[in-house]
């Protein structure tokens, strides 16, 4: 049995220069003011606008209420890391002797690896609420502890963290807008986004295509919208 983990910034970024080699086009901190459905979809940024016969939503946990259908549809939970000063050898050997990345099998995992300089990267998140620690180290720290209590005596060197888009069954939803069927959407990888996204988005790519069995079947899983959205930070 084997494994393996990828470096997820590089491979976006990867995909990024492999898509601009197609020429497609990418705006950065291009912020959208307001999108106008219709047989022609017009998208609207400070900057400028884009117009196009079809149109996606892929925001996740970044839409900001931008479509309420869809909105209602996810809930944003907060995913944070810890990077740990470098470890001794007798440390490292009894967290991993292979230096392996690990996960557990919760909804809400803890997930970890050592790198290369010899730190414990451990990342968890909060229990699907949106909920913001105002001291992410001493948040990080007491999830780190749980697992791995003999690390107690060990320096946190860095902490951060961000949303990530959780649908109520856990389930990557795709489908269209009722009114607009030329307005599609993607989201709700709750935080398993990395590999499950290249399956559902080439799943996506043949229903705004041609179409296909299995986005039919993919798009008609039932969905739970979440009649409150609040946010929290202490």
């Amino acid at each position: 049995m084997g494994g393996g983990h990828v470096h997820s910034l590089n491979l976006l970024l990867g995909e990024a220069q492999a898509l601009s080699g197609y020429g497609v086009k990418i705006f950065e901190n291009s912020n959208v003011l307001n999108v106008e459905y219709g047989p022609r979809i017009t998208v609207r940024t400070a900057m400028g606008s884009v117009r196009a016969n079809k149109m996606l939503w892929a925001c996740n946990g970044f839409l900001n209420g931008m479509d309420p259908f869809i909105y209602k549809k996810t809930i944003n939970t907060y995913a944070f890391q810890l990077a740990t000063e470098p470890l001794s050898d007798e440390l490292i050997r009894q967290i991993s002797p292979i230096r392996g990345a690990y996960s557990d099998i919760r909804p809400v995992i803890d997930y970890y690896r050592v790198t290369n300089e010899n730190r414990l990267l451990f990342g968890s998140a909060t229990r699907l609420v949106e909920y913001i620690p105002s001291d992410l180290k001493a948040w990080n720290r007491n999830l780190m502890l749980k697992v791995f209590p003999y690390l107690k005596d060990v320096k946190i060197d860095l902490a951060w963290g961000g949303p990530l888009c959780c649908s109520a069954n856990l389930f990557p939803q795709i489908g269209t807008l009722p009114q607009h069927d030329n307005v599609f959407y993607v989201q709700g990888y709750s935080g398993f986004g990395v590999t499950p996204s290249h399956i559902v988005c080439k799943v996506l790519a043949e229903g705004m295509s041609e179409g296909s069995d299995r986005y039919d079947l993919m798009s008609s899983i039932r969905t739970w919208i979440f009649l409150a959205k609040t946010s929290c930070a202490v």
